[in-house]
């Protein structure tokens, strides 16, 4: 039995990809911001409004994308 891998739907344009302990987490047009104690925030483009925010321990990596593709910023959580 041949195995099928699931494949990854990119958005067009800008968009974060956040690295979850189970899975992930992707939205378009918006960017991506950690700030203290680990929290990373995925935040809007268009109004500047937070989308979503993932408490420390609740992911492992967060990378915003430009509209080509290409990584921007970057964030690594922290390992005790």
């Amino acid at each position: 039995m041949t195995r099928r891998r699931r494949q990854a739907i990119v958005p067009s344009g800008p968009y974060v990809r956040v690295v979850l302990p189970v899975g992930e987490y992707t939205a378009p047009d918006c960017t991506v911001d950690q700030f203290a104690a680990g929290v990373l925030a995925v935040t809007s483009l268009a109004d500047d409004s937070v989308l979503r925010v993932f408490p420390a321990g609740d992911w492992l990596h967060g990378t915003a994308y430009d509209a080509t593709g290409h990584p921007g910023v970057s964030f690594e959580a922290s390992r005790p």
